[in-house]
């Protein structure tokens, strides 16, 4: 009688067990190591042991990846919504997610997440200092990434220091520099400005007055921010050009606003419109050479006040 009650007891003790499991596998798709891999501004990010379980065993293996395959190739049906078998992200179930699990499975790829799922993306500073770059399915990945107004390039997560590589160089502690201006610098260039001058719209209409009025060529705004850059001299369109690039990398909303000039003739004159405290304003930087041009920003009617003219159709109301 005994041996028949320890057999059940063992029988009901191993049935709960495969339960809890299936249980857990099933209410969290992503079941976490207990250590803690590293931590950023607080937050603990653990490896991923578990991702995509479909069967329940609270293990990535090749099952689960044969699974997701033939469920891909609609050869099988899964329990559930596709979002908890989308492995990387794209809002689908396709052969992408098998292979992921795959790699995973065969220890080929480490994941990052919180305890909640939510993935490390984009250059992470951890609390001991150093930086990483993750992918957006949180894999240590090769890239290059912005961290506050310093450029980085990353191979499998981590800087790159004292190499050369395109246009930048990566000195000992990572950061780029570079002496060129061109195309693929110049959102480079815009960060350094706003790192030395500041980033407040003030900051950058007070930087646009080390620039000397020029007159205008016929250009793309990028090679009329790269002109001004290089000669310190623009018109209308340069200044207009370079402070919405300032701008939006300092995070503002903007519009270009091509129209007549202050002066009220016929001129054609170009100026920025920028959302700042919830409100559109106009800004004209180029008039940031007259220390004595106040206010630095204009509603619709103190500018038009002005001899501003401009076309409003597409354009928020400055009121």
């Amino acid at each position: 009688m005994s041996r028949k009650i320890a057999a059940l007891s063992l029988f009901i003790f191993a049935f709960l067990g495969l339960a809890v499991l299936t249980a857990q596998a099933e209410d969290n798709r992503y079941r976490l190591s207990e250590e803690v891999a590293f931590s950023a501004n607080g937050t603990d990010y653990h490896e991923r042991v578990c991702v995509i379980d479909t069967n329940g065993d609270a293990r990535v293996t090749a099952a689960d990846a044969r699974t997701l395959l033939r469920a891909s190739a609609r050869l099988e049906t899964l329990p559930g919504p596709d979002e908890d078998y989308d492995a990387d992200g794209d809002g689908r179930i396709t052969a992408a997610d098998a292979r992921l699990v795959l790699r995973i499975s065969a220890h080929l790829e480490t994941m990052y997440a919180t305890a909640d799922g939510k993935l490390p993306v984009g250059v992470i500073a951890a609390d001991d200092g150093k930086l990483r770059y993750f992918d957006r399915n949180g894999s240590l990945a090769d890239g290059s990434g912005y961290h506050g107004y310093d450029l980085y390039l990353f191979e499998k997560g981590a800087p790159v220091t004292n190499r050369t590589v395109g246009d930048f160089t990566y000195g000992a502690n990572g950061v780029a520099t570079t002496r060129l201006i061109n195309e693929n610098t110049l959102q480079w260039q815009l960060r350094q400005i706003l790192k030395k001058n500041g980033d407040s719209y003030r900051d950058v209409y007070r930087y646009m007055g080390s620039f000397t009025y020029a007159v205008k060529p016929n250009d793309t705004q990028a090679n009329l921010c790269m002109t001004m850059l290089k000669t310190g001299r623009g018109s209308c369109y340069h200044y207009a050009a370079l402070t919405k690039a300032l701008l939006d990398e300092a995070g503002y909303e903007t519009y270009l606003v091509p129209g007549k000039s202050m002066h009220g003739d016929d001129g054609d004159h170009q100026w920025v419109l920028v959302k700042v405290d919830g409100a559109w304003r106009h800004m004209d930087a180029q008039y940031s050479v007259y220390r004595n041009v106040e206010p630095i920003l204009m509603t619709d009617a103190l500018a038009k006040s002005r001899g501003y003219r401009w076309n409003a159709a597409g354009l928020p109301a400055a009121e």
